[in-house]
């Protein structure tokens, strides 16, 4: 929007000082020159509403549907719109300009509610050149009726919607409409914490959001409402209801910005958070600087404004509004990396001769499966340790279309070896690979000649590969997320845990156990209605496991974890390889004792996860072990901590650079005295 006149936006609405119109006049105002145009909300609304700011007429103050025809020729010609821009707000449709063909500019409307009755909204939405819709899971509707429509989230303005300063002496703040839902889930709450109420708007709402710890917000039906953004910018924790299609996962991850809820859990989470203080203001931090990054009305009116006037082909995805998010975690790096007096690769370019990775290629999307979002937690924590972006497949490829893959290189988590072959085999892909297995390394060996760098996550299938000459190979052992790490000992109320796939013999040990001790709580997954759900033997079905908020919240319950190899008892055709899966450390990391099946190999001795996990090769051994560890107090924090430390997948990431620079000469790669 530099180097040109600005720009004289009509800007339509119904005049009310809280409607979403009044953030985009702001934002709008500091680009162009904007003139409002519409009715003023009637007075007995804003008293059914509880508004007590004051109401003041818009610059071209009209009926509720306002002649265009008649208004260009009542005004002089500068006063011509070069864009109008009609905003979903009180009234709705009742509100609706006449003759937009009269307009000498094109017209676009920007459609808050539509997801309540996309039919209805479309009837009219229809006249204007350009849609945009704050909710992602009708996009695809109106996109195909109408060409130019695109997506344009609500946010949130950090001049109105901050962060005041006070004593947070609230334990839970919620601001919004009532109904029986919202209602219903707060009962739940107050039977653990005290919840503040107020149904207010503007500063008042900041101000309440500020004095609480946590925020409570729900969606009405499967949306982004406002406070969805307005919520983290005051620095509350928001806690959030599930939703499907709305770009929510994508935006802000569980656990790390955000914490989402199910009517199951409410209660639960509502009292961990709150005993959880360092956890709780680390993520509200994080999500107050995320929004602050990305998702002001600023960036929004700017992404508009390019479609309408710059020929933009859409607007910002889900996948490039969270890598656009993340950019303050770059500004960060690299002012501590000029405060240390260290290399500042802040324009992503390192001194001549140094290596760098450019992006983390993601599949994400691709599937929610636990293993998956688990690797999307890594590229995440990875990206943010390495000062990458995280891009989705589609964008890579993009990307390399343009040839940006020159300037770096590009890594990738691969589950399977056969994934491969679908990706280019040149220098610069750098793929992670976690399921090599004995089958796999004949191909293996052709798919990777003509890469540089290679990463697999089995030291069996390491040191073959290395035996038959492949230098480019690199071991990477698997890793525990950082944001997961605990200070302190989390309750337990299950006694036994086996998450995912099962390994037969520790199947049969537990059957005849729980025939010997009927009342353990034993919990496992199974499969319900197309989804995992966590199955207790004392409580049968329990919540759906489909986020990894959930399963580390139920593995930390539990003070007995259940672990195996993949290729231990014929659990899968590995061919005899058995690296340390991410089982291992999960476990570790939420304080379970560890029991499993698994060999004697290298592995688990360098790693020193033997010290850690029991191998049980009897069912007396394994009875004797599971009552004597539920007969005692856990006894090994910081045994445990000082491992975690050491392997956390923010530390992996010195792997990964270093294992780069040894392959390009730079230097030695820390792995290598045991390579």
């Amino acid at each position: 929007m530099t180097g040109r006149r600005p720009y004289t936006v009509w800007l339509g609405y119904v005049a009310n000082p809280v409607t979403t119109a009044v953030y985009l006049e702001r934002a709008l105002r500091k680009l162009c020159r904007v003139i409002t145009v519409g009715p003023t909300m009637p007075l007995e609304m804003c008293n059914a509403m509880g508004i007590q700011h004051p109401l003041v007429p818009l610059d071209i103050e009209t009926s509720f549907m306002p002649d265009m025809q008649a208004l260009l020729a009542a005004l002089p010609k500068e006063d011509h719109p070069d864009l109008y821009l009609w905003v979903d707000s009180v009234g709705r449709f009742s509100h609706l300009p006449q003759h937009l063909e009269a307009l000498p500019c094109p017209t676009a409307c920007y459609l808050i509610d539509a997801h309540f009755n996309p039919e209805y909204y479309w009837q009219y939405a229809a006249a204007f050149d350009y849609l945009f819709v704050a909710q992602l899971h009708v996009l695809d509707f109106f996109r195909a009726q109408h060409r130019q429509s695109y997506w344009l989230p609500l946010a949130c303005d950090p001049d109105l919607h901050r962060d005041h300063g006070i004593s947070r002496m609230y334990p839970v703040g919620f601001v919004g409409g009532m109904n029986n839902n919202r209602e219903r889930l707060l009962t739940k709450v107050v039977g653990v914490a005290p919840v503040q109420y107020e149904r207010c708007y503007l500063e008042d709402m900041a101000r309440l959001f500020s004095a609480s710890k946590i925020g409570f917000n729900h969606a009405s039906l499967d949306d982004l409402n406002m406070r969805f953004f307005e919520l983290p910018s005051t620095g509350a924790l928001q806690l959030f209801s599930q939703t499907v299609g709305s770009g929510q996962q994508l935006l802000f991850k569980d656990g790390e910005e955000i914490v989402i809820y199910s009517e199951e859990n409410l209660a639960e989470l509502v009292s961990y958070y709150l005993e959880h203080d360092s956890l709780r203001e680390q993520i509200a931090q994080r999500a107050k600087l995320m929004v602050h990054t990305a998702h002001t009305y600023d960036h929004r009116v700017e992404d508009l404004l390019s479609i309408v006037f710059d020929n933009k082909q859409d607007s910002f995805s889900p996948d490039e509004l969270r890598s656009r998010s993340l950019q303050f975690e770059q500004t960060d790096r690299d002012a501590q990396r000029g405060e240390c007096g260290t290399i500042n690769l802040s324009d992503g370019h390192p001194p001549q001769g140094q290596p760098f990775f450019r992006c983390i290629v993601s599949n994400r999307g691709y599937s929610d499966w636990p293993s998956w979002l688990m690797v999307y937690e890594w590229e995440d924590l990875l990206a943010r340790v390495l000062g990458v972006s995280v891009l989705s497949y589609d964008a890579w490829e993009v990307s390399r279309g343009r040839g940006d893959h020159a300037t770096g290189y590009e890594l990738c988590f691969l589950q399977l070896a056969a994934s491969l072959d679908r990706f280019p085999h040149d220098g610069r892909f750098v793929p992670v690979v976690m399921d090599v297995w004995r089958k796999d390394i004949e191909h293996f060996i052709q798919q990777i000649a003509q890469l540089e760098l290679v990463f697999v996550t089995s030291l069996e299938a390491f040191r073959i590969l290395q035996g038959r000459g492949c230098r480019q190979v690199a071991y990477l052992p698997y890793s525990f997320p950082d944001q997961y790490l605990l200070e302190e000992l989390p309750e337990k109320d299950v006694d036994i845990i086996q998450f995912g796939r099962t390994n037969p013999v520790l199947d049969d040990y537990m059957r005849r156990l729980l025939q010997r001790f009927p009342l353990l709580n034993y919990v496992t997954t199974e499969h319900h209605q197309g989804a995992l759900f966590f199955h207790s033997s004392r409580f049968g079905l329990l919540n759906a496991s489909d986020t990894r908020s959930k399963f580390i919240t139920m593995l930390r319950r539990s003070s007995i974890s259940l672990v195996s190899t993949a290729g231990m008892d014929g659990s899968r055709d590995t061919g005899g390889f058995d690296p340390v899966s991410p089982r291992f450390y999960e476990s570790l990391g939420c304080f379970c004792r560890l029991i499993g099946r698994f060999p004697e190999t290298e592995e688990f001795e360098l790693l020193g996860m033997n010290t850690f996990a029991e191998r049980v090769d009897s069912y007396q051994q394994f009875e004797r072990l599971v009552t004597g560890y539920l007969g005692r107090a856990f006894d090994r924090k910081q045994e445990y901590q000082a491992f975690l430390r050491q392997h956390t997948t923010s530390a992996r990431a010195v792997l990964l650079e270093n294992a780069l620079h040894r392959v390009r000469g730079v230097r030695a790669d820390s792995l290598g005295g045991r390579q």
